[in-house]
């Protein structure tokens, strides 16, 4: 066995070419709007080789955009992360490129628009509101 309990893995990415997978550890994925990668485990399938890669550096803080994508149709939350993603969009951020701003530079770059991020944890909804 390469790798423990794979319940403990929001995202698994299947890189075909290079014959690895990657086990991507998010925290409270299901509760935040935008979660914080944690850790992430490349698989070398071909040599039987594991490389972990912690993610937990206050100095930048790598959110998951778009976390619609990653989920079932039906799941019971994809609507509300969909409208947020929406609501980001609007926004004219740059969030096509690369892994998108980090939480520090999303937080300045919506601080320069007047804008802060509202996360209702009991509800699980979030929003983009002006700042008072």
């Amino acid at each position: 066995m390469l790798y423990g309990d794979l319940g403990d893995v929001d995202i698994f990415k299947i890189h075909k070419r290079s014959g690895k997978v990657s086990l991507l550890k998010y925290d409270d994925f299901d509760g935040k709007p935008l979660p914080e990668l944690q850790e992430r485990v490349k698989v070398n399938l071909r040599r039987q080789f594991i490389e972990v890669f912690d993610h937990r550096s206050p100095d930048r803080q790598e959110i998951l955009y778009f976390k619609e994508r990653y989920v079932a149709k039906d799941h019971p939350k994809r609507a509300m992360w969909e409208e947020f993603s929406r609501c980001l969009q609007n926004l004219d951020l740059d969030l096509n490129t690369g892994y998108g701003p980090s939480k520090q530079e999303l937080l300045s770059l919506l601080a320069g628009k007047g804008l802060t991020i509202d996360i209702k944890r009991a509800g699980n909804s979030a929003e983009v509101n002006e700042q008072e």
